[in-house]
């Protein structure tokens, strides 16, 4: 894995913006540059995944509303000649298809002496 720190050539950049500054580059930052397109999935990924489940709510309906009001967005930029991905990473829809797992998880904890 490479960081932002280190300089690549060729790669996948992970941006990440704020939901809750929907739009606003400003609000936007360099999460880290990556060499191929499955770390920068990777780490787009755990960066939704602990947005999630950082957002609040008691369901996974409620959770990803939350998410999508103020969680992190992370998307991923081929940088430097890198190949397009075949299908582009949607934080938004990876959110929705583990709210379920992320809900359970949480209630499990809160259950826990």
């Amino acid at each position: 894995m490479s960081n932002k720190n280190e300089e690549l050539s060729q790669g996948y950049a992970v941006i990440v913006a704020d939901n809750f500054h929907y739009m606003n580059e400003d609000e936007s930052y360099l999460h880290g540059l990556y060499a191929t397109y499955d770390e920068a999935l990777g780490m787009a990924r755990a960066i939704t995944r602990r947005s999630l489940a950082e957002a609040g709510g008691n369901n996974p309906e409620e959770i990803v509303e939350r998410y999508k009001q103020v969680g992190d967005d992370p998307y991923i930029l081929p940088f430097g000649g890198a190949q397009a991905p075949e299908h582009r990473f949607s934080a938004w829809t990876y959110a929705e298809s583990i709210a379920a797992e992320v809900s359970d998880a949480k209630n499990a904890s809160e259950d826990s002496p």
